[in-house]
């Protein structure tokens, strides 16, 4: 990323002290090295390098048209589509604050950013080099699938001045290397990398043994988090004796709820329930006193009373209920309608295709496709 700081533009966002997102900083740096070098002679190593990387843009949610992105309708992950989109269009404006003179704009337009922004996103190794961290592309090694299960990990070698990728466990030769991109959320593998986890690792429970659906949620519970907006509404009771008790960071939180009710962001997002459900001097006395650094994650709030515990599971279901209720039902009427440019009479001939089909064993063209749309190209993926 400091390579990114070097280019015309890095030293124009120097130069004018425009602020950029800090989250996301070492990622903008690195897009404008690939925006720069690519351009640049064949026989530059960089720009070799960068002219192999694919060119399939549909992979990313991002660039999906509206009639896709309808079909997640009901879930989180439409609202973080937009809210990427909204936050690489800032970083685009603020490349153009930087370069006024008009020709960033024309060699790059917002749809090349953006791509080029996703890509270095979903390569980039992040590292410690001379005691600083920061994000680094690396050939070859940036080719990696994900692998559930870790078997490698990666550092950088002082002495060799390079990545190193070394196997945690013996495996036989000839075996495809692959590393594990960390512990994240199905809609966060779709979201940056493109792909969705493998279906052997989430399995929908449908004609399949519904034990190993329950085995494989245990086993990955991060992978199908479900995330919900809380805070503390004047209408629970106690309301205003519990808004002075939480901190800041609790006035208005989104938190996560996996399959494993005992992983840390599942215990936070039942805390605060449980906090928002105590009622009467016996609940309110159980709970904690909240400073100003407390944390729901580190320090959980346990079963308060077996009313209490009730009173939360309930709320749980209702809000399960709730965001299942938003989704697109199979059947529908909404359901009927065009998806990634299909006609309804279209969609209306593939499922009479789809019953003498699936008669057969096979995989209709309406599921084949929605499955591709969610799997992983080659070569595509990584931000560790």
């Amino acid at each position: 990323s400091d390579m990114g700081r070097r280019t015309r533009l890095g030293k124009l966002i120097a130069e004018k002290s425009l602020i950029l997102n800090k989250e996301f900083e070492d990622q903008i740096y690195l897009a404008l090295v690939y925006l720069e070098e690519k351009h640049k002679p064949a026989s530059n190593y960089r720009a070799q390098y960068f002219q192999g990387y694919p060119t399939e843009r549909d992979v990313f949610p991002v660039f999906w048209p509206e009639s896709c992105r309808k079909w997640l309708r009901g879930s989180s992950m439409q609202a973080s589509i937009e809210g990427l989109i909204e936050c690489m269009e800032s970083e685009y404006a603020t490349l153009l604050r930087a370069c006024n003179d008009g020709s960033f704009a024309r060699s790059c337009s917002l749809a090349d950013y953006t791509w080029a922004r996703m890509m270095v996103t979903s390569r980039a190794f992040r590292l410690t080099i001379g005691g600083k961290v920061q994000r680094v592309l690396s050939p070859i090694a940036d080719m990696m699938d994900h692998a559930e299960e870790r078997w490698t990990t990666w550092q950088y070698d002082e002495e060799l001045k390079a990545l190193t990728v070394v196997a945690l466990e013996d495996r036989p030769a000839g075996q495809e290397i692959q590393c594990h991109y960390g512990k994240k959320s199905a809609k966060s593998f779709l979201l940056y990398y493109g792909f969705s986890p493998s279906e052997s690792l989430l399995l929908n429970g449908r004609g399949r043994d519904r034990t190993n659906l329950l085995r494989n949620s245990l086993r990955y519970p991060h992978l199908n988090d479900v995330h919900f907006v809380m805070f503390i509404h004047p209408d629970f009771p106690e309301a205003k004796q519990k808004q002075e008790l939480v901190n800041d960071k609790y006035k208005c939180k989104k938190y996560a709820i996996s399959a494993d009710f005992s992983c840390k962001k599942s215990l936070e997002a039942l805390s605060f329930m449980r906090l928002l459900q105590a009622e009467g001097e016996e609940e309110l006395a159980l709970l904690p006193k909240m400073g100003p650094n407390y944390d729901l994650e580190a320090s959980p709030i346990m079963p308060l009373t077996l009313c209490n515990e009730i009173k939360t599971l309930e709320m749980l279901k209702n809000l399960f209920e709730e965001q299942k209720s938003g989704y697109v039902e199979s059947g529908s009427e909404e359901d009927d309608d065009s998806c990634c440019g299909e006609t309804k009479e279209e969609a209306e001939e593939e499922r009479e295709k789809d019953g003498e089909a699936n008669s057969k064993g096979q995989v209709s063209k309406e599921k084949r496709g929605k499955q591709e749309m969610t799997h992983k190209k080659d070569g595509e993926g990584r931000d560790f």
